[in-house]
């Protein structure tokens, strides 16, 4: 009788500590939203606010006294707040990406023949100066070409128009993500709780906004300075960093948070991903599939080593254009195979990974 006692509680408390850590099967499309949204959207976006913070505070300190080691100090904050876009750039879609908010954060490469023109206005360069111009010369890469374009140290030392350029657009940077994060936290309820099957339901949203995002890394990250876009010479200044050697980092921390975004999260025994729906629909291939697919694509970024994009365009292509043979085959598996399988209508165009 003590036995039975024993056992019966011992089942009790393993049910208890399943419910426990366990997704809400009763909602599983529900579960994998909240989950992404609480483990990749709000950290990702909170973080990059945070880096753009430093980035600003770093700025402000070397705009009023330039020096060597406070252009290194601004160049080392603009990395880090550059990595964590990357991973932000993972969740521009749906309602978020109506506002056109990553463009004016990175848009590459930058128009610097109009940023220099700007540079010569008569007019006050503050942060209402900035926000009036164009994608091209605003932002990131904007930020990229003050840091570390060629005589970066000599040309912000002695122009006072300059550091002013650079001060306003990390001002404006700052407050550009600030009301990205906003706008994350108003559509965050909604785009959690609707897990309708519907075009404009969050998995649906979700689903194509990871496919938009392979697609845009194939074809504007790789094949346009590849040369394959237009049928032209390789060009390494089509990279998305060319004057700060951060590219391959770039892709590295990109498809991190897409593998995030697709695990919902990156404790995979736990967080509820596309995997974990897969399941409880019963198909038991396309995952392990992707899954495969996804490691392929993690080993060949691993394999770019500490060699930047723009570089190895030059000394080893080969290496490029395997990388987007595997993100093709990827892209494939989730606009095909998982689509179907989820029953996803896919609203982003098919071009490329065919």
């Amino acid at each position: 009788m003590h036995y039975l006692l024993l056992l019966l509680l011992l089942v009790a408390l393993g049910c208890e500590n399943s419910d426990a850590n366990s997704p809400d099967y009763a909602d599983p499309r529900g579960q994998q939203l909240v989950s992404v949204y609480q483990n990749g959207v709000l950290p990702s976006h909170g973080d990059f606010v945070a880096a753009t913070e430093a980035l600003l505070n770093t700025t402000e300190v070397f705009s009023e006294a330039p020096s060597s080691a406070g252009l290194m100090a601004v160049q080392a904050s603009w990395r880090v707040a550059t990595l964590q876009w990357k991973r932000c750039e993972v969740y521009d879609f749906g309602p978020v990406g109506d506002f056109f908010l990553a463009t004016r954060i990175h848009r590459w490469p930058a128009d610097t023949v109009s940023l220099e023109e700007k540079l010569l206005t008569g007019e006050p360069i503050d942060e209402a100066f900035i926000a009036a111009k164009g994608s091209s010369v605003v932002g990131l890469a904007a930020l990229e070409y003050l840091l570390f374009g060629d005589g970066a140290l000599t040309a912000l030392s002695t122009n006072p128009s300059r550091r002013a350029y650079l001060r306003a657009t990390t001002r404006y940077l700052l407050t550009t993500a600030r009301e990205l994060q906003r706008r994350w936290k108003e559509a965050g309820p909604d785009f959690t709780s609707n897990s309708t099957l519907s075009t404009d339901g969050g998995q649906n949203i979700f689903t194509n906004g990871l496919i938009a995002y392979l697609d845009k890394s194939i074809r504007f990250r790789l094949r346009a300075p590849l040369g394959e876009l237009n049928g032209t010479a390789i060009n390494p200044q089509a990279v998305e960093t060319p004057y700060a050697d951060l590219s391959s980092d770039c892709l590295r921390a990109g498809f991190g948070e897409w593998k995030r975004a697709y695990y919902g999260g990156a404790e995979r025994i736990t967080d509820y991903g596309f995997d974990d729906y897969l399941l409880v629909l019963g198909n038991k291939s396309v995952g392990p599939a992707i899954n495969e697919a996804i490691e392929r694509v993690d080993s060949q970024l691993q394999d770019l080593g500490d060699v930047d994009l723009n570089h190895l365009l030059l000394t080893n292509p080969v290496a490029v254009r395997a990388l987007v043979d595997d993100l093709r085959a990827l892209l494939v598996l989730i606009r095909v195979d998982l689509s179907s399988a989820i029953g996803v209508v896919l609203t982003v165009n098919d071009a490329d990974g065919d």
